[in-house]
This record gives structure tokens, sequence and C-alpha cells, in this order.
């Protein structure tokens, strides 16, 4: 799971930042038209929402693969 990449995304798309598979952040990236306009109120809270989204796709990664691999080995799901 660790070679996984998730995106996450701020509410206006300005910030990404990216997780791997067990939620480590690997990579951000800012539109640099953003970054030359914006203060450092709006880029922390730009920064933070993309993170908490990278981070809930990250887990919900985690638990489909753990799904996909419960299913695999003919084991019962479970609610993670």
């Amino acid at each position: 799971m660790s070679s996984s990449i998730v995106e996450g995304i701020s509410d206006k798309g300005n910030v990404k930042i990216f997780f791997d598979g067990q939620q480590r952040p690997v990579s951000v990236e800012i539109k640099e038209e953003y970054i030359q306009n914006v203060g450092t109120e709006d880029l922390n809270e730009a920064i933070t929402s993309a993170m908490q989204d990278a981070h809930t796709k990250s887990m919900q990664l985690s638990r489909d693969k753990m799904q996909s691999l419960y299913s695999d080995l003919g084991l019962p799901s479970t609610k993670l």
C-alpha cells in the first residue's frame, strides 16, 4: 500500500497534498499565481484543507485494500 498515492485538494483547488498509502505526506503543490496573491491565514487554511482531504482519501484506500484482502482470503468482511 505504501506505493499507492492519493491526492488531497484544497477547497478551491489551489493547493494539492499527496499522501502515500500509509498516510505519510510525500509532496505538496501550490499554484504559483495563488502563492503570489494569498495571505498567510488563507494559505494555512488551504494547506490544512488539502491535508485533511488527502488523509481522508488515504484512510479510505487503506480500508478498501483491507476489505479486498479479506475477500481474497475468504474471510468475512469487517467494518473498519
